[in-house]
């Protein structure tokens, strides 16, 4: 990513009393990583690819996130439409209680810390959710994505993603980022059996009018942050 460093959360988002080490993952709008050339490795961005020929189907049921040290083990979640969330917790002690955010309390669901048994969330229709925590951890605030189509991924904090599967052809690489407005997009044209790299650049503050910074002609308005299709 290019321009501004990300802002500090602030609210109820921001107090970390309960477990410090959380602002290592909240404690900013976003999360980047190193520095390379010109910018910085950008985490939680979500690449989806769109315009190949044929049907794709998803290879699970479900998408696991996990909660140890404070945090989930990231900061965005995509699911494809009919999958459910299957949310574990890895911490040593902290109690958490996740849930979709403005969906109906039917009940409270737990999850003990070294749970072996996951809780089970089922976000009702495609969309951008929120995954919180019902019980003290206010900061937990997790980008949950239901996609139409199953391929799709979210960077690390080296900036890196790897989506497998996408038939042979053409296609269309697209980023996007919750905190950001602009996205991004790259056409390639995938061969048979061989691993293409789509290096794609997001732009954030004085920098965020330089909407499609891939340098490419890609349709971008096939992902967009909210919601995203």
């Amino acid at each position: 990513m290019r321009g501004a460093p990300p802002p500090a959360t602030t609210g109820k988002r921001a107090d970390f009393s309960k477990c410090p080490e959380a602002a290592a993952v909240y404690g900013s709008s976003f999360r980047v990583g190193a520095t390379v050339g010109e910018g910085r490795t950008l985490a939680d961005a979500v690449v989806a690819v769109t315009g190949y020929e044929g049907f794709v189907p998803a290879k699970t049921d479900h998408v696991e996130t996990s909660f140890d040290a404070c945090a989930y083990d990231r900061r965005t979640v995509l699911l494809t439409f009919g999958q459910r969330l299957d949310v574990y917790n890895r911490s040593k002690k902290q109690i958490v209680t996740p849930d979709i955010d403005g969906q109906p309390v039917l009940a409270l669901r737990i999850a003990a810390p070294h749970s072996v048994s996951p809780v089970h969330l089922f976000p009702p229709n495609p969309g951008r959710f929120h995954l919180i925590d019902r019980g003290v951890l206010g900061y937990v605030d997790v980008d949950v994505y239901v996609l139409m189509h199953p391929l799709h991924a979210t960077t690390s904090i080296e900036g890196t993603y790897r989506i497998d599967g996408i038939p042979a052809g053409k296609a269309t690489v697209n980023v996007a980022h919750p905190a950001f407005t602009g996205d991004a997009a790259k056409d390639v044209t995938v061969a048979p059996n061989v691993v293409t790299r789509v290096d794609l650049v997001l732009s954030y503050g004085e920098d965020a009018g330089a909407k499609g910074d891939a340098g490419a002609k890609g349709d971008a308005g096939k992902i967009k942050p909210d919601p995203l299709r």
